[in-house]
């Protein structure tokens, strides 16, 4: 086992939102759609660090006999190691900080939906595994600014 370069700092929950749907029937169940967006931050004071939001919807008109519709978000503070000023170290690490920091955020929000729907009427469907590896932050990343270690919701940024 090797170690990461890309180290987590910390992640919580923005929003969560998980509600049954009444309609559900489960004899005609379907798998259901997950949408998901990615927003990446560069702390302007520390390269370092980037904090990356990401938000994970099943939509209810997309996923009509889905058992719950929800929406979770969960922002997620990264430190990455330092990398020479080079194009291609800079690539690399933007390739990393777009597979990885997304996917660790998804077991997060996976995890919450089942905490939450597990209490609900109908049995959750557990999400599918997926992963990020095509989510490349673009070099624009390197203006946004990311919190310094303080929660926020949202600043200064580019999607994908």
């Amino acid at each position: 086992m090797k170690e990461s370069p890309l180290k987590v700092e910390g992640y919580f929950f923005t929003h969560v939102d998980v509600r049954a749907n009444e309609k559900f029937d489960p004899d005609n169940a379907v798998p259901i759609e997950l949408e998901t967006d990615v927003d990446f931050l560069r702390n302007t004071e520390d390269a370092g660090q980037w904090q990356v939001i990401l938000t994970v919807q099943v939509d209810g008109e997309k996923n009509s006999n889905s058992p719950y519709v929800a929406q979770i978000e969960v922002a997620g503070l990264f430190r990455h190691a330092p990398v020479d000023d080079d194009d291609e170290d800079e690539s690399q690490l933007r390739r990393i900080i777009g597979a990885s920091a997304p996917a660790i955020l998804f077991s997060a929000a996976r995890e919450m939906y089942m905490i939450v729907a597990s209490r609900g009427p109908w049995f959750p469907e557990v999400w599918p595994t997926v992963h990020f590896r095509d989510t490349i932050p673009t070099p624009q990343e390197k203006k946004a600014a990311a919190t310094n270690g303080k929660r926020k919701k949202k600043a200064e940024s580019t999607s994908k």
